[in-house]
């Protein structure tokens, strides 16, 4: 496989930090928990999630939950809760 100009190989730490993501299953399964963790806005939440702060809104006051990208929603604000847990602990 040929290298492009400029790219770094991935060293050990990278290989391992590669596996460990990949295969990680970081997912909440509702904004509410980290909503309730922390002092947290509903626009911050979609923020986060990567939808609009209507669809957050409908999904913490009706429980109406996104039918196409809740996974990749769940999956984002999970890996948020982990990484604030990394940093605040």
């Amino acid at each position: 496989m040929t290298r492009i100009p400029g790219q770094q190989p991935l060293g050990e730490i990278e290989r391992a930090l590669f596996r460990l993501y990949v295969h990680c299953h970081l997912s909440l399964s509702h904004p509410r928990q980290l909503y309730q963790a922390y002092d947290l806005t509903y626009n911050q939440l979609a923020l986060i999630a990567g939808c609009s702060t209507p669809t957050i809104e409908r999904w913490m006051s009706r429980d109406r939950e996104p039918r196409v990208y809740k996974d990749i929603y769940l999956r984002r604000l999970g890996e948020f809760h982990f990484l604030l847990g990394r940093v605040i602990n």
